[in-house]
């Protein structure tokens, strides 16, 4: 009598039972594997976060004085890394959104300019052991990355140029003409200086290029972007310890303090990012956008 009072299910309506759970299970796993992915590509970076750290004690240890100069070669070493992030996790994701090709003009600048001058002036390196040679690496190393990324950046069909409007050309063109007017007389050759100090201020305004396009995609951050924001912001920090213990002898440091009241939008971006639940995309909040368009 149960059998019969029970309507049974059909063959029919026990496979569309069946597709039902398959695609919940599908489903399910798709999202987990999703949740996997960003996790590794988070932990990826973390690590190699963990590795260039180790990379830095090792060059302390064994190539540096231990010197306080020890500290401009760091700076000039977390740049390097910056860019060798973006680079390599841009690879990974197989895109470029919102990353400034113009920011990234504007530190191929840096060091070419910055390569040309600690070559032919001793002034401009450290005074440690590190300057003797492992600078001029990583200067070196530094181009030759940037450039890399620049090509990728360039053919990437995935690059945003219609929003990438502030142009590197015209933060050249400006720091050119600061450069020439003043100057430090570390070198006894004006262009020397001219070309260090270039770099110098070419770096103070290259922010500028990333920030408007953070602004132009309302707000959102890649996550490898967080990377090269972090690596940028601890060069920053370096560098401007570097400037401090030697001011008497640069006279003019006002341009660092400049770079550090620039990167400290960029710091409170990468807190964020660390702290976010997910690690695909940041937002920025808008009150800090409204603050960033009253600066740029």
């Amino acid at each position: 009598f149960l059998f019969f009072f029970f309507k049974q299910k059909t063959a029919y309506e026990m496979q569309r039972g069946l597709v039902g759970s398959e695609m919940c299970i599908r489903d399910r796993l798709m999202t987990n594997m999703t949740y996997i992915l960003k996790m590794m590509r988070y932990k990826r970076g973390l690590y190699n976060w963990i590795a260039f750290f180790a990379f830095i004690f090792f060059t302390f240890i064994f190539i540096s004085s231990k010197s306080y100069s020890f500290m401009l070669t760091v700076a000039s070493m977390f740049q390097v890394f910056a860019v060798f992030m973006i680079l390599f996790m841009s690879i990974q994701t197989n895109s470029v959104q919102g990353i400034s090709l113009h920011c990234l003009i504007c530190y191929l600048i840096v060091f070419i300019f910055r390569t040309i001058s600690i070559f032919f002036e001793k002034g401009f390196l450290p005074m440690d052991k590190s300057g003797d040679w492992f600078y001029h690496v990583m200067e070196v190393l530094g181009t030759i990355i940037t450039i890399a990324m620049i090509l990728y950046v360039w053919q990437n069909p995935k690059y945003d140029s219609d929003i990438d409007t502030s142009k590197s050309y015209y933060i050249a063109g400006v720091a050119f003409v600061f450069a020439i007017l003043i100057h430090p007389t570390i070198s006894r050759r004006a262009l020397l200086n001219i070309c260090w100090i270039f770099a110098f201020y070419v770096e103070t305004f290259a922010i500028i290029p990333q920030l408007m396009l953070f602004i132009k995609k309302g707000g959102v951050i890649e996550d490898f972007t967080g990377h090269f924001v972090a690596g940028l912001g601890f060069s920053r920090i370096f560098s401007l310890l570097f400037w401090i213990s030697t001011y008497k002898e640069l006279n003019r440091p006002s341009s660092s303090f400049l770079q550090m009241s620039s990167w400290a939008g960029y710091f409170f971006i990468f807190m964020q990012f660390v702290q976010a639940v997910s690690y695909t995309h940041l937002t920025l909040p808008t009150i800090l956008l409204v603050q960033i368009s009253v600066v740029a």
